[in-house]
């Protein structure tokens, strides 16, 4: 197995010749989700694929878990039959922590968006009844018992009363809906 610099750079392996088997630990991941599937490298090495790419998550020798675009194509040799095995690799990692970023943002964006929505349910109730409840009582003093008719100076205090009420409660569903 050879390596070119980048790739060592990206891999964080010392020297430029790392083992079969540094190579197969490494393409197998920290973890099955972000996993090369090795199965596939098998068959490109064995001819039955052209040419394998994948998302994988991978360690670097220091131990830091990195992203990667990995492709694996054969080299055919004369007979057709695959010789040697090319793999390119890009670090990817900065891409993956952005749209995990974006992910997060928008899960947290939504979140706000359901709180705002039980926030306003709950406002439009808690200022909505006790003003039904306002208006309603200035209505009944508007209509005083027979026999007991309002003065012109209570009949405008009620008005007020009802006016402002009722003014108050069309802000409160024009705020809140």
């Amino acid at each position: 197995v050879e390596i070119n610099p980048a790739m060592q750079a990206i891999t964080g392996w010392p020297d430029r010749a790392p083992t079969r088997e540094a190579v197969l630990r490494w393409a197998g991941g920290p973890d099955a989700a972000g996993r090369c599937t090795l199965a596939q490298v098998h068959a490109v090495a064995a001819g039955q694929e052209a040419r394998h790419r994948a998302e994988c998550r991978f360690t670097r020798t220091d131990g830091r878990v990195r992203w990667g675009d990995v492709t694996v194509t054969a080299a055919l040799g004369a007979d057709g039959r695959p010789r040697t095995l090319h793999v390119t690799l890009d670090d990817i990692t900065a891409r993956k922590e952005a749209d995990q970023a974006a992910e997060r943002a928008r899960a947290a964006a939504e979140a706000a968006d359901r709180a705002k929505g039980a926030f306003l349910a709950t406002m439009m109730h808690e200022l909505r009844t006790p003003m039904h409840g306002v208006v309603g009582v200035a209505q009944l003093l508007e209509t005083a018992p027979p026999g007991e008719p309002l003065d012109a100076e209570r009949r405008a205090y009620v008005a007020t009363l009802r006016s402002c009420a009722e003014h108050t409660l069309a802000l409160v569903h024009e705020v809140l809906e």
